[in-house]
Order: structure tokens, then C-alpha cells, then sequence
């Protein structure tokens, strides 16, 4: 008993061990990266910045960091691929909004949106309030009080209490269903892969998944698209305006 109790402590010990130095090599990694980045080398930067990422170390201010590399360097498609990840880790963050704006207004394409209704307008504006984690976090604390206040509610004699329970209650209880909708919506999206940049310079969409296939329209690079269907080494784009063809798997990369 003796031994195994050793054992486990040692196992322990070192687990930590290599926790402290993984999280230390992350953040020298960091650092160096920080300050490449202000010595003007956005190039050596930017490798800094995919270590980190190959760590698994996936973080907001990373991508964002990394995607301000790929700007200064003119790289407009890795620029907008690293800011839209980072939106995602951190929906509604300023600087990264502004940011992948800018990127925006240097690619070539200039494609209308297609008009949503109020209410899925007003739905994005509330999901991407908070990540996938701060809905998932919210979410969780919510049903908690949702359930203290309807067990308090139950045992209660008292009318008045009841009353005055019963409706924070049910706001809390409409609360945790948003959040936890919310928290849902984003890991879906997350994990589809769906959106995607495209990395080709000047891309034609075709009416079939192959190169005998009818020109449709021509993209440019730094457009961001929706994968809706793929075929071998073709995929199905479908553009911001609705318009909808076939371009080969090696001309985009998923957001």
C-alpha cells in the first residue's frame, strides 16, 4: 500500500512538473513573440505565434495577435482567417472587430449581405455576446438559481413568497434555456467548420465539381464563404448574397 502511495505521488509530482514547464514554454513563447512583433518582425513573429498554436494553446489574443502579423505583412486572407478565429473565441470584442474590418476593406470583393429578419438579426447580436464557454458558464449558474427559486417556491405556505419567487424564477428559467441555446448555437458552429476564407488570388465558381464545369462567378481572395455540401476534392460555397457554386478544397481554408 506503501508503494502504490509513492508511486502515485511521484506520478503527481511529475504531472505538475511537466504542467509548470508547458505552461513556462508557452509564455516565453509568448513573450518572444510580443516583442518581435514590436521590433517590426511580423514574419519570425508570426512562426512564434503558430508554435504557440501547435501547443494547443488556443487562445483569442493569439490569433489575433497572429492575424496583426499577417496584416502588416500584406497576407490579407491569413490576416482575416486568424481575426475570425479569434472573434470566436471572443465574440464581440472591439479590437478585433475593428481589426477584421480593416482586412475586410483590402480584399477585392465588396459582396451584400443578404437581409435577415428582425428577430435573426436580434438572436446574432445576443449569442455572440459571450463565447461558447461564458454561455456554457452562464447557462449552468442560471438553472441553478432557477432551481433554488422554484424549491423555495414549492416548500413556501406563503402565498405572498410564493408569488414573488414564482416570477424571477421564471425569468431565470428563460435565462438558462437562451444561454444554454446560445452556448449551443456557437459549439455547432464551432464544430461544423462550415464558414471558410478563400486563399486563392482569383477564383471562378463552377456550375459542377469539376473544371469542365460552367464560370458562374469570380471571387478573390479574403472572401469568407459557407461550405454547404463537398464531393471528392470538391466542396459547394454558398457567398454572403446567396450565390452558390463549386470550387476545389484546396482553394479555401476552414475558419
Amino acid at each position: 500500500m506503501y508503494k502504490l502511495v509513492k508511486t502515485y505521488l511521484l506520478l503527481l509530482v511529475g504531472f505538475l512538473a511537466c504542467s509548470t514547464s508547458y505552461a513556462s514554454d508557452v509564455k516565453i513563447l509568448y513573450q518572444e513573440a510580443n516583442q518581435l512583433y514590436q521590433e517590426g518582425k511580423f514574419d519570425t513573429a508570426a512562426v512564434r505565434y503558430e508554435s504557440i498554436l501547435q501547443l494547443n494553446k488556443v487562445a483569442p489574443e493569439v490569433y489575433y495577435n497572429l492575424g496583426n502579423c499577417y496584416y502588416k505583412m500584406n497576407n490579407i486572407p491569413s490576416a482575416i482567417l486568424n481575426y475570425e478565429r479569434a472573434l470566436r473565441l471572443a465574440p464581440g470584442d472591439d479590437d478585433i472587430v475593428f481589426n477584421l474590418q480593416l482586412a475586410n476593406y483590402q480584399t477585392i470583393d465588396k459582396v451584400e449581405v443578404l437581409p435577415k429578419l428582425f428577430i435573426w438579426r436580434w438572436w446574432d447580436g445576443l449569442r455572440t455576446l459571450f463565447s461558447f464557454d461564458g454561455w456554457a458558464y452562464l447557462g449552468v449558474i442560471s438553472l441553478f438559481i432557477t432551481i433554488l427559486f422554484f424549491t423555495f417556491f414549492k416548500v413556501s405556505r406563503d402565498m405572498v413568497v410564493r408569488k414573488r419567487l414564482f416570477y424571477p424564477g421564471l425569468i431565470a428559467g428563460i435565462f438558462t434555456v437562451l444561454a444554454l441555446l446560445a452556448a449551443e448555437n456557437q459549439y455547432a458552429e464551432k464544430k461544423s467548420g462550415k464558414e471558410a476564407i478563400i486563399f486563392t488570388p482569383t477564383l471562378t465558381l463552377k456550375s459542377s465539381p469539376d473544371k469542365t464545369g460552367k464560370d458562374l462567378v469570380v471571387v478573390h481572395e479574403g472572401l469568407k464563404v459557407v461550405v454547404i455540401d463537398k464531393l471528392g476534392d470538391w466542396s459547394k460555397v454558398r457567398l454572403s448574397n446567396g450565390a452558390v457554386g463549386w470550387v476545389e478544397n484546396t482553394s479555401f481554408v476552414i475558419i
